[in-house]
């Protein structure tokens, strides 16, 4: 019939993204005794957030109106019109580091050190999505759910007027352009955190006490441990830990509604334009909003977008290690040294994302790389220098041989997508995303094993076991 349900606009464009870092160090060690000696130093590290060279990506602002919407915050902004800064370097990146080793006896050593070090700044995950929206590949659909965007007769329009040549021309600044989908579906600029400029801090620190027991046999036993703060986080990467852009419950009260009132979860999910949404119908948020879309849509900090506006880079990702580490080194005779090593270790942090962006201590968990047990061997042969004449001897000579052994502890399984913890179990978790605009969420069961069998049994094999008592490979667990 001519109708247009979707359609992209490709102008030619070429990008640049980057940033630049520097570092300066310096470093000193000092023999205090015989026994004792101290090292130390200081690093200082700059690094700039990353952006393109010539501020043509369009970027969220949470506080510049939006024409699409009636006025109402959140267009998008360009560092190349505003000529503004939209995110800040960190200036103050100095790392200490100091260490010592004390030799207690002839055959006793023991070291200590900690130390402060700086990672760049972000430059991946949804940076990507930051470049295409930079460049070409700019989709628009209708902006009534279910309606054409343009018919041929008419030409190709955008927000339902003609398209000029200005808005197909790369680069486009025009603060309306944004969302190119209309009011509804659209999912606008992406938002480049304002602290994405600040580079991730570690501390690290630890503690050693190393002895010879016997002639060339040397043991080892040590605390490594480090505290990781300021992480950027990435959607895509699954630690989303912030989103402007969902009904919080701060927010439902406001409005006088909760997710624990059956009549108020019917009253979020209601067309806006209908009886069902109750005091709410018809109280659209500006002008050309949809009478289709629900009141939790409605009601929504920003709702002419009908996605989560997460943050790029935000630097709220925490780290923690802690482990016990013993080792022994053993040399032989004739070349031959055996070493073999032992870790006891815990690795925590708050890349899975949390349920809840308002409350950030639910982010916290195991990591996903985490083995708490791991144990190693190795073993060396040197070559010696044999054989007949000097050049085969040469020949020979000094090739080293090695084999090598780990064995660790399995990396943990990670939690199945379950009901929003705390609200009505018979609600699916679209449906609570329909609600709170989270899809995050995992529900704390009460009264139930986590799991159908012992995973330590070695009677349940997940290649071949189908039985209706193993099929479920988790029932529920702890997000």
């Amino acid at each position: 019939l001519g109708m247009v349900d979707r359609a992209t606009i490709d102008p030619p464009s070429i990008a640049r993204y980057g940033k630049y870092a520097l570092g300066l160090f310096a470093q000193d060690s000092f023999k205090i005794t015989s026994r004792f000696t101290l090292d130390y130093g200081l690093r200082y590290d700059y690094s700039t957030y990353y952006r393109e060279q010539y501020g043509r990506s369009p970027q969220f602002s949470p506080t510049l109106a939006d024409p699409t919407a009636g006025g109402m915050p959140g267009d998008a902004i360009y560092q190349a019109t505003c000529h503004c800064q939209l995110a800040k370097n960190y200036p103050l990146a100095f790392a200490p580091r100091l260490g010592f080793a004390y030799q207690m006896n002839k055959k006793t050593v023991m070291r200590g050190g900690f130390g402060v070090v700086y990672a760049g700044t972000g430059q991946g995950g949804n940076f990507t999505a930051i470049s295409g929206n930079a460049t070409a590949n700019n989709p628009f659909g209708p902006t009534v759910p279910g309606q054409g965007i343009m018919t041929w007769g008419k030409g190709v329009t955008l927000n339902g007027s003609p398209i000029t040549a200005a808005q197909i021309a790369w680069p486009n600044y025009s603060p309306s352009y944004f969302p190119v989908g209309g009011v509804l579906p659209g999912t606008g600029p992406q938002y480049l955190d304002p602290n994405a400029g600040r580079p991730a801090r570690q501390y690290q620190y630890s503690f050693t006490i190393q002895r010879e027991i016997a002639t060339n046999l040397v043991v080892e036993g040590s605390y490594v441990g480090n505290r990781g703060i300021w992480w950027p986080t990435f959607e895509d990467e699954g630690g989303a830990m912030v989103n402007y852009n969902y009904l919080s419950p701060q927010l439902l009260a406001h409005y006088g509604l909760s997710l624990t009132n059956p009549a108020n979860l019917a009253t979020l999910l209601a067309p806006i334009g209908s009886a069902a949404a109750g005091v709410f119908q018809n109280k659209i948020p500006f002008a050309g909003f949809p009478l289709t879309a629900t009141v939790a849509q409605a009601l929504r900090p920003y709702p002419q977008f009908n996605a989560g506006v997460n943050a790029v880079a935000a630097p709220l990702g925490d780290t923690w290690y802690s482990s016990m580490q013993l080792s022994a080194n053993k040399r032989f005779s004739h070349g031959f040294t055996a070493t073999g090593g032992f870790t006891w270790s815990k690795s925590e942090n708050t890349f899975g994302g949390t349920s809840d962006p308002g409350n950030f201590a639910l982010a916290k968990g195991i990591s996903a790389y985490n083995q708490p047990f791991q144990t190693r061997m190795s073993l060396t042969y040197t070559l010696p220098s044999w054989g007949p004449g000097r050049i085969v001897r040469y020949i020979v000579r000094d090739w080293t041989l090695n084999a090598f052994g780990d064995w660790a502890s399995g990396l943990p399984l990670a939690a199945p997508t379950a009901n929003a913890a705390g609200y009505p179990s018979a609600l699916s978790t679209a449906t609570m995303a329909n609600l709170t605009f989270l899809t995050n969420q995992y529900q704390i069961p009460t009264g139930q094993p986590f799991y159908n069998v012992d995973l330590n049994c070695h009677c349940f094999n997940p290649q071949t076991t189908r039985s209706e008592e193993h099929t479920s490979e988790l029932q529920s667990l702890r997000h």
